[in-house]
């Protein structure tokens, strides 16, 4: 079994539907991402399990600043009428909506079968934090 672990994360705003606190409003974070993988399967041509640059480019091409919205926000259209970066998910992008949207990509991207292991963890700030197993 060989695991790779990187770290790496971005810059993006979000905001919450629904919700009464101060995450209603529009704010940006500096989002942490740790992501680990484990397999037992055999290394690519270059001798790698996976190119870290390819998660980093999946994670900057995705989130890295960028307003990221629940598909049902009524600031979507108006920030892409804008020429503005926006990144859209089912409910809202909160780091748990995140966590899980990360994982499902990363398990698509890397052709992850049922004996790898992988595990997210996305930091909203230095005390939160969400984290998700394949």
């Amino acid at each position: 079994m060989t695991k790779i672990t990187q770290n790496t994360g971005f810059d993006a705003s979000h905001r919450l539907l629904g919700y009464e606190g101060s995450c209603r409003n529009l704010h940006g974070h500096f989002w942490g991402v740790l992501i680990e993988l484990e397999s037992k399967r055999n290394f690519d041509q270059c001798g790698m399990l996976l190119d870290y640059r390819t998660i980093k480019n999946y994670i900057k091409s995705t989130f890295d600043h960028r307003a990221i919205l629940n598909e049902n926000d009524p600031l979507v259209p108006l920030l892409i009428g804008l020429d503005l970066d926006v990144t859209t998910m089912p409910g809202n992008p909160t780091a748990e909506n995140i966590v899980r949207k990360i994982i499902s990509d990363i398990v698509l991207l890397a052709n992850l079968k049922d004996d790898d292991y992988l595990h997210v963890v996305v930091k909203e700030s230095a005390d939160n934090s969400a984290e998700e197993w394949y």
